[in-house]
């Protein structure tokens, strides 16, 4: 099944668009700024009284386009991009 699946992907999915582009050229900026924002919105949301689950995708849908953004404003400080 997996092997169908990477050759379906390869044959069908072979592509990408300007969303897929911004996001790939970010990943490994989130990936080296994502904790302390991660951590300072759990925190930020300690105080709200809903099961776990439910925070988790709350800080998730917060977090995934916060981390982003930071990157993005990383990046375009000179000299970054060459570094991340």
């Amino acid at each position: 099944m997996v092997l169908g699946l990477i050759t379906l992907f390869r044959r069908f999915f072979d592509w990408q668009g300007k969303l897929g582009r911004f996001l790939s050229q970010h990943s490994y900026t989130v990936y080296v700024i994502h904790i302390p924002i991660v951590v300072f919105l759990g925190v930020a949301l300690k105080g709200i009284e809903i099961e776990a689950l439910l925070k988790f995708l709350v800080v998730a849908v917060i977090a995934i386009p916060t981390c982003f953004a930071a990157a993005y404003l990383i990046r375009k400080t000179p000299g970054a991009s060459r570094i991340l």
